[in-house]
C-alpha cells in the first residue's frame, strides 16, 4: 500500500487501517491564536468547515466501507445520548467525532489530515458554536436532525444528498450564529 509506505497510514492486524496523526502546528497555532485574539475569526473557521465538511460527506458517501458506516452510525448515537444534559465541551467533543468519522470514510488522505491537524481549533469551534445555538429553541432537535440527514446519505451511498445535507447544517450553525449575534448587538443598544 503506497500511503503506508509513506508513513500516512497504518494497518492494525484484525482492526483496520489508520491515518497517522500529524499535526501541522504551523499552521494551527497561528489559526489558534488568530481565533482566541480576534473571536469574530469563528466565522471564517465555520466557513473553512463548509469546504471540508461538505467534500467529506460527499466522498464519504462514494468510498465508505460497512464498517467505516458502522462507526459513522456509533458515533452518531454517542453524540445524540448525550445532547441533552451533558456539558458542552463533551457534546462538542462527540459532534466532531461524529465528523471526523465522515471525513475518516472519505478515503481523502489529504483530507483526513487537514481534519486531523485542526481538530483542537475545530472542536473550539463547534463547542463556541454549541454555546450561542444552545440558547435557541429546539436547537438540539434540530442539530439531531440535521446530523441523521448526513448519517442517511452517506449510508444510502448518496454523494451530492450527502454534500447538500452537510451545506444544510453547517447554514443552520451559521444564520444562528449570525442570528444570535445579531440580537446581542440590539440588545446591547
Amino acid at each position: 500500500m503506497r500511503l503506508e509506505a509513506k508513513g500516512l497510514v497504518y494497518t492494525r492486524r484484525g482492526g483496520g487501517t489508520y491515518v497517522m496523526d500529524v499535526t501541522a502546528k504551523s499552521v494551527i497555532d497561528p489559526l489558534s491564536e488568530l481565533v482566541r485574539s480576534h473571536p469574530e475569526t469563528i466565522m471564517d473557521i465555520l466557513e473553512l468547515r463548509y469546504s471540508l465538511e461538505e467534500m467529506a460527506a460527499f466522498h464519504a458517501a462514494r468510498r465508505a466501507t460497512d464498517q467505516d458506516i458502522e462507526l459513522i452510525k456509533q458515533r452518531y448515537a454517542s453524540w445524540v445520548a448525550t445532547i441533552n444534559g451533558s456539558d458542552l465541551h463533551t457534546q462538542a467533543t462527540l459532534d466532531l467525532d461524529f465528523h471526523m468519522s465522515i471525513a475518516d470514510a472519505s478515503h481523502n488522505v489529504a483530507l483526513i489530515l487537514v481534519m486531523r491537524s485542526l481538530f483542537k481549533l475545530l472542536q473550539d469551534s463547534i463547542h463556541r458554536n454549541l454555546e450561542k445555538i444552545s440558547q435557541t429553541p429546539d436547537s438540539n432537535d434540530l442539530l439531531v436532525d440535521q446530523h441523521r440527514q448526513i448519517l442517511d446519505a452517506i449510508s444510502a451511498r448518496d454523494p451530492e444528498t450527502a454534500r447538500q445535507a452537510a451545506s444544510r447544517h453547517l447554514s443552520f450553525v451559521s444564520d444562528s450564529m449570525r442570528a444570535l449575534d445579531l440580537d446581542v448587538i440590539r440588545t446591547a443598544r
